[in-house]
């Protein structure tokens, strides 16, 4: 829709339609998760090093030449500096146990650290690897990630006068959706490398997601890589299929 120019251009319109696929389109939902499955699963068949480390290896500076890019045009915009202040200036009035439990939660979810994922690749590393400073390394580039992609989405927010306070997909596939409509041709663009890039994270955050299991069922159980995948894929399978069904509605069918 991006790309064609279809997005819509208010947030009723745009926010009942994608209600409307949540809830009533199988058919795509379906074949979009099929797809992006096939494609975390190859990968991780591949293994760390023929598999994941070439997906990265392109994927990765992909995501972040994209994300320079829509910067560089976001600080072109007067809701750029909004953008700064809002994450950069600390209101500490707003800090409570809960907030700094909500920040300490996203820091492990990020860093995947409560499933073992850096502990994972660790065992894939030459022997003479400087753990300390790959894991610096690690959080230096997530830091960095996260607070391009703050800048750019809260630089349009602001800029139409949109809610910043919407979270998850309201904000990413209704609020970000119509504001790219509302930009033109530029936003066309800008829509499209932006979705993208979020497909980028996507399948790099499964594919991280999956190799743990996969390495557990290998080396505490002896399976194959194929063995493992197979079976760690119906589970995964079986409960996307089950997330679909369980936010559609009785039209649906």
């Amino acid at each position: 829709l991006s790309i064609s120019g279809n997005l819509y251009p208010d947030l009723n319109t745009s926010s009942a339609e994608f209600g409307k696929l949540i809830s009533s389109d199988f058919v795509s939902q379906f074949v979009c998760f099929t797809l992006i499955f096939l494609i975390v699963f190859y990968t991780v068949s591949k293994g760390v090093k023929n598999g994941i480390e070439k997906l990265n290896v392109w994927m990765m500076p992909a995501l972040f030449i994209l994300l320079v890019l829509m910067l560089i045009y976001a600080m072109t915009k007067d809701g750029f500096m909004m953008a700064v202040e809002f994450l950069f200036v600390p209101d500490f009035s707003k800090i409570s146990t809960s907030n700094v439990l909500e920040a300490l939660g996203l820091a492990f979810f990020s860093l995947s650290l409560g499933v073992g994922t850096i502990i994972t690749y660790s065992a894939s590393l030459p022997e003479r690897t400087n753990f300390i400073t790959s894991t610096l390394n690690i959080i230096f580039i997530n830091l960095l990630i996260g607070l391009l992609m703050g800048l750019v989405v809260f630089t349009f927010i602001f800029e139409f006068g949109f809610d910043a306070s919407k979270e998850g997909p309201g904000l990413i596939f209704v609020s970000l959706a119509t504001l790219f409509q509302k930009l033109g041709a530029i936003g066309h663009i800008l829509g499209a490398a932006f979705f993208i890039s979020l497909i980028f994270a996507g399948i790099t955050s499964a594919v991280s997601m999956i190799e743990p299991f996969a390495f557990y069922l290998i080396n505490s159980f002896g399976m194959s890589r194929k063995k493992a995948l197979i079976l760690i894929g119906i589970i995964v399978y079986t409960l996307g299929i089950l997330c679909i069904l369980s936010s559609l509605d009785s039209t649906a069918f």
